[in-house]
Parts: C-alpha cells; sequence; structure tokens
C-alpha cells in the first residue's frame, strides 16, 4: 500500500472544526461551505455572520407549501 503524509496542524484545528459542523444540520454545513468569506459559524439555533449578526436559522413552525 501506499504512504501519504500527514499535516499535523491540520489534523489537530481543522479535524475538531470538522467534527463540530457534523453537529450543525445539513442546510447548515452547505451554507458554511457556500459562504466562508461571510458567515463565521452557527449557534443556539442562529447563523452567525461576521460582521456579528446573526439569523434565526429554524423557528420550528410548521410552513405552507406556500412558504
Amino acid at each position: 500500500m501506499g504512504k501519504f503524509l500527514v499535516d499535523r496542524n491540520f489534523l489537530d484545528k481543522d479535524v475538531e472544526v470538522i467534527n463540530q459542523h457534523k453537529k450543525y444540520p445539513s442546510n447548515v454545513r452547505k451554507l458554511l461551505r457556500s459562504y466562508p468569506n461571510i458567515i463565521a459559524t452557527f449557534n443556539d439555533n442562529h447563523i452567525i455572520f461576521k460582521d456579528g449578526k446573526r439569523l434565526l436559522f429554524d423557528d420550528n413552525k410548521t410552513k405552507t407549501p406556500d412558504e
């Protein structure tokens, strides 16, 4: 089998971030991947933007098809 090099700095910091993102809803993960320069994180059911603004992610209300 072939060998590959592992960057220990990647494993130390980025694996923790990746594992934390697995806890997020799939649509939040998609937003984080799509807008990394705009969205900082997800916390307490809010999308947190890098400018400090917060957006409620899920209001837990049942929606009609028109909504």
